[in-house]
């Protein structure tokens, strides 16, 4: 159970950087419980939420800021030597690959890179997405000019 703890402890970090962000500049926050998970969050976000038998997925979103945040918790014990690597490769990995697939779709390349930082004094672990995008505009030529024997 301790690795339990552990992948607990790893889905709340971002979210102890949101209560406390809250906390900070005195907003007033919004309460979410559900199936154990309990977390305040900001007015501003948007929170959507889709529960299985084994898992939950739970996605605070931004429009203001194009922000996303998104929470997996799997009900399920994880045996393994190292469970955070597994269920990255399990979960994490497969949504950003359809993420990033849809943009594709839309003709939006993504960029991917790891992201490692501190929050709340414990290190985290994460995924930066840079998006870009090209629009060539056909610009008319003036009459008269640019012609194909000047």
């Amino acid at each position: 159970m301790k690795n339990g703890n552990r992948l607990r402890k790893l889905i709340f970090i971002p979210l102890l950087f949101a209560i406390s962000a809250a906390a900070a500049v005195g907003q007033e926050t919004k309460k979410y419980a559900n199936g154990g998970v309990t977390f305040e969050y900001l007015p501003a976000w948007e929170l959507t939420e889709q529960s299985a038998a084994d898992s939950q997925q739970i996605s605070l979103s931004n429009k203001e800021t194009d922000s996303q945040i998104l929470l997996i918790v799997l009900r399920k014990q994880v045996n393994s030597k190292e469970p955070m690597a597994d269920l990255k490769k399990q979960v994490v990995d497969p949504w950003l690959t359809q993420l990033i697939s849809q943009y594709k779709t839309g003709g939006i390349s993504v960029v991917r890179e790891a992201s490692t930082g501190e929050i709340s004094g414990q290190q985290a672990e994460g995924m930066k997405l840079r998006f870009f995008w090209m629009t060539i505009l056909a610009v008319p030529r003036p009459i008269g000019c640019c012609s194909a024997n000047a």
